[in-house]
């Protein structure tokens, strides 16, 4: 943030309320170098407005009285992305209602829109390299950027690695791991937000010696499907596979008869 920007805002005099407070939002948004790119609809939330046409407006108009100047970005893959924003060396100007305003010292070089992206490149290409399964590159590059809009890109590295922690710990095969943007798209990173990486490596693959110790409804659960699976083979047969006799298990038709009267069935 920067408090320069923010004071200068915070001192222009003949505005309206409504784009007094967005000219503040962009002030307090700014970084040292007096920049900043919030999205208009990001700014008309902020403000309470149902629509990003008064956002639009009034930043249209900061930048003829020359409070502010306008710099038109687009994403590596070619798309429309939010506007940065430059306060002005001057910030000054004239309305109807007599626009008082106050100066800025010059702001020092900033990093130019082709640094910016080597910059982004960098970024999803850490991430690329963390996640376990690489298809789709195009897509989960394009997701990305979407994702770390509103959310840190650091933190999203975080998450990532509580990803990868926990497919290790759970051996899993690559095969049902979900695709990077899909991953990303349903914001499945946030599932890891209160979990510590600590516990995740603490979990062991289940063994088979171990299956007696799971939960008595994980148990029923797999006696009932093995006794519906066997149910089901019984009731038909081909010429390469004749029809199997049921056997039923008393264990799991007493349980498939509790379940029957608790459902009225």
């Amino acid at each position: 943030m920067s408090i320069e920007c923010l004071n200068a805002a915070l001192k222009v005099e003949g505005l309206t309320p409504t784009k007094k407070f967005i000219l503040v939002i962009l002030g307090n948004y700014c970084d040292e170098r007096g920049t900043c790119f919030p999205s208009y609809r990001h700014l008309a939330e902020k403000v309470g407005l149902k629509d990003t046409k008064g956002v639009q407006k009034a930043i249209k108009e900061f930048e003829g009285l020359g409070l502010i100047s306008i710099e038109h970005r687009k994403n590596d893959l070619g798309g429309h992305t939010s506007n940065r924003y430059h306060f002005s060396k001057a910030m000054g100007g004239k309305t109807e209602r007599g626009l008082r305003a106050v100066g800025l010292s010059a702001p020092e070089p900033y990093n130019t829109k082709d640094d910016t992206k080597d910059i982004v490149n960098s970024d999803f290409e850490k991430f690329w390299k963390i996640y376990p399964r690489k298809i789709s590159k195009h897509q989960a590059k394009k997701k990305y950027y979407l994702v770390i809009k509103n959310y840190d890109k650091e933190k999203l590295i975080e998450m990532l690695e509580k990803f990868v922690a926990h497919c290790k710990a759970e051996s899993t095969e690559e095969k049902f791991i979900p695709h990077c943007s899909t991953w990303l798209n349903q914001k499945r990173f946030l599932d890891y937000e209160d979990i510590k990486i600590e516990d995740i490596k603490k979990i062991t693959p289940l063994k088979d010696k171990d299956k007696d110790n799971r939960p008595q409804w994980m148990r029923d659960k797999e006696t009932l499907s093995k006794q519906n699976e066997a149910r089901v083979s019984s009731s038909w047969s081909t010429e390469e596979q004749p029809k199997k006799a049921f056997k039923p298990n008393p264990k799991a038709s007493k349980k498939l008869a509790e379940i029957a009267a608790k459902h009225n069935l």
